[in-house]
Formats: C-alpha cells, structure tokens, sequence
C-alpha cells in the first residue's frame, strides 16, 4: 500500500455485521463512582438525545424496546454497583450470545468501563464487536477505546464496512487497545 493513510481492511461477511437493534449493553468492569458514570452516559445521550443503553445488571432484564423500562437513565442511584465487578470479556460475550435474538437490542456490539478507562481525569469508555457467528463455540472480538461520545458513533452508527475501517485507523493512531 502507498501513500499516508492507515491500510484498509478487508470486507468481513456481511452476516457478522450485527443485529439491527439500537440498544446496547454498557458492563462496568470497574468500580466507578456513579457521578462519574452520570457524567459518561450524560454526555452520550446528550448526542444521540435519546437513552440507548442498558447499564447491565443482574437483577432486571435486558431491554428489547427503546421503551423499555429496564433502559438506563441518569442520575443513578448512588448505591448502584456493578455485577460485573471482576468479570472478563469471555463472560460478556457468552452471556449476550446467550440472549435471545431481539429487534432492539444489539448482542454483538457492547460497551465496557474498566480501570483503565477512569484513570486520573481520563473518562474513556471501550466499544467492542463480537466477531463471527453468534452460534460459535468461542468468539475473539474486536475493542477500541476513547472518548465516550466517539465510541459511541462507532459502536451506534456505523455503517457495513465502516467498522473495519475506523478501527484500523484507530489502530494506526494509536487509539485502539487490541
């Protein structure tokens, strides 16, 4: 390849591309503040000025419809803690794979805070993409990392193709984790 820009990625099955749901999961890895989750979903939904994520948790289900009463909104309670405290990527994906397939909720796409992502004033956030089939035994996904608002577009928006291509020229830049 020639030239100054990042190298392009090649097409992926257009199968693995996700569901068409606009929620998606938010798993906190981390023990964060619930001020500083505020401000993180806050600024996201101020862009996209509608609730489209579910805080998960373990003891309400996950949202199917924008509607959904389960979806997360702001301010949390500020004894909300995260389930997920001391989990892995691996039980993510096997427990959204484990979903049923849904109109609304996106399985294949997520979100996740961890302790690298809050460090000192940082407020990052990580987008992730389940790659290959849902029905497979194991899966390696894709992850990025950034300013809220900036992944959220790419995990929200993205367009067949885009993906790919953003995360190879986040990579290039030095954004990308893995």
């Amino acid at each position: 390849m020639t030239g100054r820009g990042p190298p392009s990625h090649p097409q992926v099955p257009r199968k693995w591309y996700g569901e068409p749901g606009g929620l998606f999961g938010m798993f906190v890895l981390a023990d964060v503040p619930t001020n500083i989750l505020d401000e993180i979903l806050d600024e996201i939904y101020e862009e996209f000025d509608c609730p489209r994520i579910w805080l998960a948790t373990d003891t309400v289900e996950v949202p199917i419809t924008s509607d959904h009463p389960n979806m997360t909104i702001t301010p949390l309670d500020p004894s909300w803690r995260s389930p997920y405290l001391g989990k892995t990527i691996p039980n993510i994906v096997n427990f959204l794979k484990s979903l049923p397939q849904s109109e609304d909720f996106d399985r294949r796409h997520f979100l996740t805070i961890d302790e690298e992502c809050i460090q000192g004033e940082r407020r990052w956030i990580k987008g992730y993409r389940i790659e290959g089939g849902l029905d497979d035994k194991e899966n390696e996904w894709t992850e990025v990392a950034g300013e809220p608002v900036s992944i959220a577009t790419l995990v929200f928006g993205y367009e067949i193709g885009d993906w790919e291509e953003l995360v190879q020229a986040w990579t290039w830049h030095g954004r990308a984790i893995k």
